[in-house]
């Protein structure tokens, strides 16, 4: 989204979608209260980061996923505490 932004500054951004660049932010628009699974990604089905998401020069960097009622998927690689990646990823809702 926000790359579409920057790319087309004079069109509207589409309604509903908010731009987010904290992912601490992003973390507390999500029904937290909904957790069905939070663990390492490497146990998580499915695991929606890319690979290069743990690829950081040499480091060898651990992904958690969260699942949070079927409804959201949200995979994270946190280093020191800080999360320097998070990809979403939300269910279609039945009927498909």
């Amino acid at each position: 989204m926000l790359a579409y932004e920057r790319a087309n500054p004079k069109k509207p951004t589409i309604p509903g979608w908010r731009i987010m660049t904290d992912a601490r932010e992003a973390l507390a628009t999500l029904p937290i209260d909904a957790v069905t699974y939070a663990g390492p990604s490497s146990t998580a089905i499915p695991d929606i980061r890319h690979p290069a998401d743990l690829a950081r020069g040499k480091e060898s960097l651990q992904g958690t996923t969260i699942f949070l009622g079927g409804d959201w998927t949200v995979g994270l690689v946190i280093v020191d505490g800080q999360i320097i990646r998070m990809r979403l990823q939300r269910a279609i809702p039945p009927p498909f």
